[in-house]
């Protein structure tokens, strides 16, 4: 059985992040894509008949599906808050996994932010690997390596602070939060203008979330989490490694089977379609859309996973300068 639990937050058969390119009417749109099988890998060899979509009720055109495999600029959020560091067995796998990406050459590690309260540590891409892999290093201690006041969560600060990082944000760069919860105590950026800045810009957001063991997803997460997950065409995936008291339930077997699952959820981020897709008709404020997959062969709709974002941004969304780079 799975120790990564990926947790799906739509009703679509396909992983798409469908950022605001948008132009005159009718609009016409890049938007990424991910279909995953039911191991988690990506289905490849897709055409643009393979895919489906609908806006307002007419048959959006697919005009071309093209697969792609390479790097993507990551940043990575590491909460540091009271409940992440209260076990020191859990925060050592954190620390341990956060290492393991970091190395990883699947993507490119843009930033490391590490927060509390606050961020309160931020390591830029440009110094290199061994200087995040070093300031993790100084985490080792826990509640007691970082500084004072750091114990309450302002998740949104940290995904608006990590958002900014990417200094020049493009189609198919992400951002990685590592937490153990989705209750934001100390944020004052607001849910929905990080919403709109990540949905226009092409950002997902991925979340690697340690939960109790025995936890449903709706009492562990707070309503604005799979809210900006499901915005911006990202994935949440949840290890369960705590029991009732907060103590450390993961076993050495599952650890193993952890870092693996954890290290193809990581190199799934940059296996995505790009689709270029015409619509009926122009956006005139936020609307939902529908985009599924017919998967020549044995699968069916159940094999694989469900997710799609939910909304299409108008155009008035983006600067004129950020539509001209975002154009065909």
């Amino acid at each position: 059985m799975s120790v990564l639990r990926l947790i799906t937050l739509a009703v679509a058969s396909v992983s798409c992040l469908s950022a605001t390119w948008a132009q005159a009417d009718p609009c016409e749109r890049r938007t990424l894509v991910s279909v995953l099988g039911p191991e988690g890998q990506a289905v490849a060899g897709l055409k643009p008949e393979n895919f489906l979509a609908e806006f307002r009720g007419k048959k959006i055109q697919v005009n071309s599906a093209s697969f792609s495999d390479e790097a993507r600029r990551v940043v990575v959020a590491l909460d540091t808050s009271g409940s992440m560091t209260s076990s020191s067995l859990q925060w050592q796998l954190v620390l341990r996994i956060t290492r393991d990406l970091i190395a990883s050459p699947h993507n490119q590690t843009t930033a490391l932010l590490v927060f509390g309260t606050e961020v309160f540590q931020q390591v830029e891409g440009s110094e290199g690997r061994q200087a995040m892999i070093g300031a993790l290093d100084s985490l080792v201690g826990g509640r007691k390596a970082r500084p004072k006041g750091q114990h309450l969560t302002a998740i949104n600060d940290a995904i608006d602070r990590a958002f900014r990082a990417l200094d020049g944000p493009r189609l198919g760069d992400a951002i990685l939060l590592i937490t153990d919860h989705g209750f934001d105590h100390a944020s004052r950026a607001r849910t929905r203008e990080i919403e709109e800045s990540m949905a226009a810009a092409g950002v997902r957001l991925f979340v690697l979330s340690f939960v109790h063991a025995d936890a449903r997803f709706e009492q562990v997460e707070a309503p604005e989490f799979p809210r900006l997950v499901r915005s911006t065409g990202g994935r949440l995936w949840q290890v369960p490694v705590k029991g009732p008291h907060n103590n450390y339930t993961i076993g050495k077997h599952n650890e193993e089977q952890l870092f693996r699952e954890v290290a193809a959820a990581w190199y799934g981020i940059r296996q995505v379609y790009e689709l270029l897709v015409k619509l009926p008709s122009v956006v005139d404020k936020p609307r939902n859309w529908k985009l599924r997959a017919l998967i020549p062969g044995k699968l069916r709709a159940r094999d694989y996973v469900l997710i799609h974002q939910e909304k299409l941004l108008p155009c008035s969304f983006l600067a004129p300068s950020s539509r001209e780079a975002l154009r065909p």
